[in-house]
């Protein structure tokens, strides 16, 4: 029995392979999905009162395919306004905070939230070469500086789980006591 559904499968992927803000993917509309011209647009909102901010995020082969799977076909009676919707409301999700960790469980891996995809995909991107620019569009940040905050963060955690194994599998010398 898999541990997630399709939608969740898909869910996922969108979420992972674009690294999205949740409620910017929950947000997410048909009709700001082109597929003649291989993206979708992601609109976000930084504070309460603040503008909303659009940017176009390219489609990657398998975000396409999992987005061209889902799309409304002609012959469907009730076509959803939003990409990814509640199967039993039928509305938009407005956060799915228990899901993620619930498939953690289900996985037995070691629970996380959605934002340590971005993280992680943020550091894969620098550790490929990607410019920092580049990766602060994709990730929606307004400042540089924010995405190399994100991008310490990663830094620091690796260097901190780095030195644990390393004294896991080299244990610090043991010095005889004086006599």
């Amino acid at each position: 029995m898999p541990l997630s559904t399709e939608g969740q499968r898909d869910y996922l992927t969108v979420v992972s392979l674009t690294l999205a803000r949740v409620r910017e993917i929950n947000n997410l509309r048909w009709e700001d999905v082109h597929f003649t011209e291989n993206y979708f647009i992601l609109r976000t909102r930084k504070a309460k009162n603040s503008d909303v901010t659009e940017r176009k995020i390219p489609m990657t082969t398998k975000v396409r395919e999992v987005l061209e799977r889902r799309a409304p076909k002609e012959e469907d009676k009730e076509k959803p306004e939003y990409v990814f919707v509640n199967p039993r409301t039928k509305t938009r999700y407005d956060y799915r905070d228990k899901f993620l960790p619930a498939l953690c469980e289900k996985a037995e891996a070691k629970p996380f939230m959605y934002h340590a995809l971005r993280h992680y995909g943020a550091s894969k991107l620098s550790n490929a070469g990607v410019p920092l620019t580049d990766i602060q569009e994709i990730l929606g940040h307004q400042r540089a500086t924010t995405t190399d905050i994100y991008l310490q963060s990663i830094r620091n955690s690796l260097n901190a789980s780095i030195s644990k194994f390393g004294r896991k599998l080299i244990p610090p010398p043991k010095i005889p006591p004086r006599s």
